[in-house]
């Protein structure tokens, strides 16, 4: 289908001159893309991330943070990019929810939906692509656009060639959470993933939007014998870890989304946290795993209704999703960079006077900077910024990092 076709040029996408899906606009053989400086506002408004966008859109968004009282949720980002025209592409935020099941004295209980639980938030967790589907369709939409009427899902697929990416990113979990399962009898694993693309429509505004939200997936579930095993109990009680991940939306008026498309797998690429607010949420991420050690102490110690492998599994979970975050946010971690970049299409380049290079699309043989925050793509071998009367400032030519 048409939604599926477009939905599979954003991994990857195609190379510059040819076409991104049906009827998708090529990429434009020189190109003058432009960085934006996000701040934190919960941190003084210091600088937080860093993103390219086309000359004359809008940015807005940066550091994100969940409810207060999710204090082991940890912050991300959201950023939009609004077209002159109005379309609109979205990055982020990334979430991590927790679906509990257990027997009690009153009987099977699960943690109330959109409730919060040990500093977590409580999500049930949709199974199939087509329950995140309505989940997006019926949950998050409302919220997020309260003026949209009629959201109908129009089409759900899952990405084959990112799934199988991020499948095997996971098969170390998977072989660890086998090995324990091995060694405490009772217990099954289950850890999987998978990258999904949504296309949603609706009416705002007196026009009707297409909408397409890609993210990526993943879910840590264990199961052990009832806490309530000892009472004669036989049911079993069910964690399930969650998160989603990578998440990018694009919105335009209906027949104008894969204009959308090559702009958006460019401009994902380039979103970096900066080092001091990655540094600051570093020494933020490990002071609450330490409280979250000490809370689960005293509950093993204050309340029967949690087995001790019970909270064994959830300080696993809670680590690898730490370190795993830690990881992605590592730029520093030269392999970890390589894969990203591969991913993305995106080549890294060494800008004057700056600490981090700069993430820019790989369909490009030259690239210039004037040193503020400004930059030019071709694949013109005569172009020069220098005789471009548009242009004023020195423009200077990049060196790739290799």
């Amino acid at each position: 289908p048409r939604a599926t076709a477009l939905l599979l040029t954003l991994a990857p996408l195609a190379t510059a001159g040819d076409t991104q899906g049906e009827g998708a606009a090529p990429l434009p053989a020189t190109w003058k893309l432009v960085q934006h400086t996000l701040e934190d506002s919960s941190w003084g408004g210091r600088p937080s991330h860093t993103i390219l966008a086309p000359e004359g859109w809008t940015v807005e968004g940066g550091a994100f943070y969940p409810p207060v009282q999710a204090f082991q949720c940890f912050a991300s980002h959201e950023v939009t990019l609004t077209s002159p025209s109005g379309a609109s592409i979205e990055i982020g935020p990334d979430g991590t929810f927790t679906d509990r099941t257990v027997s009690t004295m009153q009987g099977r209980q699960r943690l109330p939906h959109k409730s919060i639980s040990d500093g977590r938030i409580v999500l049930h967790y949709p199974r199939t692509p087509r329950a995140f589907a309505r989940f997006f369709a019926k949950e998050l939409m409302p919220l997020e656009r309260p003026e949209a009427k009629r959201i109908r899902i129009k089409e759900v697929a899952e990405i084959p060639e990112l799934t199988a990416q991020l499948r095997e990113s996971l098969e170390p979990v998977r072989a660890r959470f086998a090995s324990q399962a091995r060694m405490s009898p009772g217990m099954t694993t289950e850890v999987d993933g998978s990258v999904i693309g949504i296309e949603l429509e609706y009416r705002e505004g007196g026009r009707t939007w297409s909408h397409v939200i890609v993210f990526a997936e993943s879910h840590f579930t264990f199961e052990t014998p009832s806490a309530m095993a000892s009472w004669g109990d036989t049911s079993r009680d069910r964690h399930t870890s969650w998160s989603i991940s990578g998440s990018l939306a694009l919105r335009a008026p209906k027949g104008e989304l894969e204009d959308l498309f090559h702009v958006a797998a460019v401009v994902r690429g380039s979103l970096r946290p900066t080092m001091p607010w990655m540094e600051m949420q570093a020494r933020h991420r490990a002071k609450i795993l330490k409280i979250s050690r000490e809370i689960a102490m005293d509950n093993l110690r204050t309340a029967a209704r949690i087995s001790q492998i019970s909270s064994r599994a959830s300080d696993d979970i809670l680590e690898i999703q730490r370190t795993g975050r830690s990881r992605r946010e590592a730029l520093r971690d030269e392999g970890h960079a390589r894969q990203v970049n591969s991913i993305h299409e995106v080549h890294e380049y060494r800008v004057p006077g700056e600490s981090l290079p700069v993430a820019l699309p790989s369909h490009y043989d030259r690239v210039f900077s004037n040193g503020a925050g400004e930059y030019i793509l071709t694949n013109d071998a005569n172009y020069e910024p220098g005789s471009d009367l548009s242009l004023t400032g020195t423009w200077e030519s990049l060196d790739r990092v290799r």
